[in-house]
């Protein structure tokens, strides 16, 4: 029995030691998206505005900018989570209209160690195909756990989301976003 302890502590050590070395994880990455019947400028607009993203991801509290860009690049705003728990998220390219993507640059309370999220709308028939593309890296032991799913489950959430605002101008509940997650399952999808 004490060899075995002692087995076990040696590897969680080499484990520690491995992820000091190595700089921890290689990025990880997921991909969705989800058909809105609204117009892409209606959807563009909502998902542009970049401290309203509380109304559409209830795990949001609230959000607001921080610095003096109000738009498009360079934009930054802060997302707390709960008490002591944020993340700081920046636009790292703007092409309005179309698309953007963002950073997570200060974070407190969360795993992540970097994240990157681009955001694309773009015209569908009758409505808009909208796309969500996540790159993130854990912090240390965190690699080890099963984030994938919880990394998926976001990507999701925000869809519905911004589906249920742009399509209703409802903002969303914790409560609400189960049931249309069910409600909207045909339109959503994780890509390869």
């Amino acid at each position: 029995m004490k060899r075995m302890i002692i087995y076990i502590i040696g590897v969680i050590a080499a484990l520690i030691i491995a992820i000091g070395i190595y700089g921890g994880s290689q990025p990880k990455h997921v991909s969705a998206q989800i058909f809105i019947e609204a117009s892409t400028a209606q959807v563009w607009a909502l998902w542009s505005k970049f401290d309203n993203v509380a109304d559409f991801v209830p795990m949001v509290h609230d959000a607001h900018t921080v610095g003096d860009i109000t738009e498009g690049l360079g934009q930054a705003r802060r997302c707390n989570i709960q008490p002591g728990v944020y993340v700081e998220e920046r636009i790292t390219a703007w092409n309005p209209g179309k698309a953007y993507a963002m950073e997570v640059y200060q974070k407190e309370g969360v795993m992540i160690d970097k994240m990157q999220v681009d955001f694309q709308v773009k015209p569908s028939g009758d409505g808009t195909l909208a796309l969500v593309h996540m790159s993130y890296q854990m912090q240390g032991l965190a690699d080890f756990l099963p984030i994938y799913g919880m990394m998926k489950t976001q990507a999701i959430d925000h869809l519905v989301g911004i589906k249920h605002l742009s399509e209703t101008g409802e903002k969303i509940t914790a409560e609400l976003l189960e049931a249309l997650k069910k409600k909207y399952l045909s339109d959503y999808k994780i890509l390869p």
